[in-house]
């Protein structure tokens, strides 16, 4: 329950509108007590199966909810083991019940859970900070048994007898079946209810069911205006008590409403709430209570008499669809599964109603039709219900499909590629090459949902591919690593017995030579890595702007990398012309090989170019001389030819 928000100083005087846990100096038998036993050890940090959050972050999110909600009520907090590692006596009531539910909210969101777990000496100072207190409850959450050598089921016995009417509601979390007795006898002894709860969804339920058994049912339930006989009874000094049920005489039903009291027949509401039930303090007289859920609502005309307490249970002509998508019929929840729901009347919107994710929900909706869709990667189902009033509609979707993650390798000790596509297809006879791809992805590890089959999955990373056919059953999770045959190749070219330099524009290709030989690799990069499957190779350096090239022939095999080092046999040649005084304004170079043909050509007064080792003539036109000269290069041996001028 959460206290009403006042809406007007005016409204709130003229109609003595109040809810009883905000009454300032309420009695202590005003409402149900309670005492929350949190275990704070160090265990409360593990996670259950195939959930990201630690069991004391699911505790401490549900808490707080509770607690929020549950304002009538004076509730308490001790914790065990949440201050020092290892010592048995870490215990501490951290807030009494009448103390301020902001310091309980404060002390749940900052509990460090880290040492042992006393929890049969929290208990025993519970009950002795309860003192006389009725009606009172002890909820006790706690991940194991009382490890500080202490006889749990005893000591139940023994809170039972010494103070009769306190239940001890327990809520086991993940703890095995062998050493749940030593925590069950506590509930059972002192007239509580045990919970087992075995991951975060019963978790929750547990902690919600645990709070309405201690807090929410005290006294006698009355009739309602509704005509069903299953209201709870509003707590002490509150003329209201408002719950919801899904149709007329059902079952109370523990939903999160925003809640509005009106004068009967009035626009502006007195003042408003929000939680799974309210409970206020009324005058006399007509008012409408209204109550709405987000995708349902409920509105009642009640009349409140002097001296009479009401228990109103309000029907919200609603249903209850429970959904579960799995694979494979029995199979487990797919998680990776959406569902989304669609009104299917004619008069409906048709934008989903809600979306889930995770492969389960549970929704309560208006009675009507409604279509859900079911999409899990590549694989979809749609069906259509009509929901009643009441009813409660079980759906188990089951896909026939499975899970398919693939990665891949260089090796069975490499490690995980990640520049890699994989493609998933199936036979389809009107294919011209007889397959359809039905599934692509870029990841470095591949999930795939598909129909139970057979289908044809290939990994292609660099210039290597690998193919291999999988069968896939429904509600099957096969997992394969796919090994790529490749082997890593390093290139690298020398230029004149020294590193390339990339202003030189240099350009390395790879050509296969087996099959159609075509160029699988070109890189304008000095240094240059490729991953080949096995087969032979050219490797070639080219510098095209001085005609200088380098190539090698290679062999790869399947898991050999080796270093590939090609070797461009040049020199830098600078060629000039001087005389004392003199200036040249045009100029014309020519370079010839030994059989005199042409290999160069500029303009430039003074140019620059690479030549390969060998014997060359040089010759140099300006306005009215002509020079040449004879040179040698020699591979790495940079020269200047200065003609002079004759």
């Amino acid at each position: 329950m959460r206290h009403f928000r006042f809406l007007t100083r005016q409204w709130a005087i003229a109609f003595s509108v109040c809810v009883i846990g905000a009454i300032p100096n309420a009695h202590a038998n005003d409402a149900a007590s309670a005492m929350i036993v949190l275990d704070g050890s160090g265990s409360m940090w593990a996670r259950f199966d195939a959930e990201k959050r630690a069991k004391i972050d699911v505790v401490r999110d549900q808490l707080t909810a509770a607690l929020q909600s549950n304002t009538t009520n004076r509730i308490g907090l001790t914790s065990f083991g949440h201050r020092r590692r290892g010592n048995c006596g870490d215990v501490e009531i951290i807030s009494a019940p009448d103390v301020s539910r902001t310091t309980t909210l404060d002390a749940v969101a900052k509990l460090n859970p880290r040492g042992k777990g006393p929890m049969v000496s929290a208990l025993r100072e519970t009950i002795a900070a309860l003192g006389s207190e009725r009606p009172a409850s002890i909820i006790l959450i706690s991940d194991g048994p009382d490890n500080c050598q202490q006889d749990a089921c005893a000591a139940a016995n023994e809170f039972a007898a010494s103070t009769p009417g306190v239940a001890i509601h327990t809520i086991a979390i993940g703890v095995p079946t062998q050493d749940q007795p030593r925590l069950a006898c506590i509930a059972k002894t002192t007239g509580g209810t045990f919970f087992d709860a075995t991951d975060t969804p019963s978790l929750v339920t547990a902690i919600d069911k645990a709070f309405e058994a201690a807090l929410l049912t005290p006294g006698k339930s009355a009739v309602s205006s509704s005509g069903t006989h299953n209201a709870p009874a509003p707590p002490v000094g509150a003329s209201l008590r408002a719950t919801l049920a899904l149709a007329e005489g059902g079952e109370v039903l523990a939903i999160p409403a925003k809640w509005r009291i009106y004068v009967s027949g009035g626009v502006t509401p007195l003042a408003e709430s929000e939680g799974t039930e309210v409970s206020a303090k009324l005058d006399p007289g007509t008012y409408d209570i209204e109550a709405d859920t987000g995708k349902t609502r409920a509105r009642q005309t009640v009349t409140i008499e002097d001296g009479r307490a009401l228990g109103l249970v309000m029907p919200l002509k609603a249903g209850r669809i429970n959904v579960r998508v799995s694979g494979a019929k029995d199979g487990a929840v797919s998680q990776s599964a959406v569902i989304s729901i669609t009104k299917s009347d004619a008069s409906a919107a048709t934008a989903p109603i809600a979306i889930t994710h995770g492969g389960q929900t549970e929704l309560v909706l208006p009675e009507g039709a409604y279509s859900i869709s079911v999409k899990d990667g590549s694989v979809s189902q749609s069906q259509t219900l009509k929901l009643d009033a009441g009813a409660t509609k079980q759906i188990d979707v089951v896909l026939g499909a499975g899970h398919l993650e693939l990665s891949s390798s260089l090796g069975d000790d490499a490690s995980p590629l990640r520049d890699v596509t994989y493609s998933v297809a199936e036979d389809d006879p009107d294919s011209p090459d007889g397959r359809r791809e039905v599934a692509r992805s870029r990841s470095a590890t591949a999930h795939f949902t598909l129909t139970a089959g057979t289908y044809y999955v290939s990994a292609r990373s660099g210039n290597g591919t690998i193919r291999e056919r999988i069968a896939l059953g429904a509600g099957e999770v096969v997992k394969r690593t796919l090994v790529l045959p490749l082997s890593t190749i390093s290139i690298s070219t020398r230029v004149g017995g020294e590193a390339a330099r990339e202003s030189l524009g240099l350009v390395t290709r790879i050509t296969e030579l087996d099959g159609d030989k075509r160029e699988i690799s070109r890189s304008l990069n000095s240094t240059v890595t490729a991953s080949l499957p096995p087969g032979r190779y050219r490797i070639a350096a080219y510098i095209d702007a001085h005609h200088l090239t380098a190539e090698q022939e290679i062999t790869v095999e399947r898991g050999k990398n080796f270093d590939v080092v090609l070797n461009i046999e040049a020199a830098e040649i600078s060629f000039k012309t001087s005389a004392v005084g003199f200036v040249v304004s045009e100029s014309y170079w020519e370079v010839l090989d030994a059989t005199g043909d042409t290999v160069w050509r500029s303009l430039a007064h003074t140019p620059k170019t690479m030549l390969q080792p060998g014997r060359y003539t040089v010759k140099h036109e300006s306005r009215d001389r002509r020079q040449e000269a004879a040179f040698e290069v020699k591979s790495g041996q940079s020269q200047t030819i200065d003609l002079g001028i004759q």
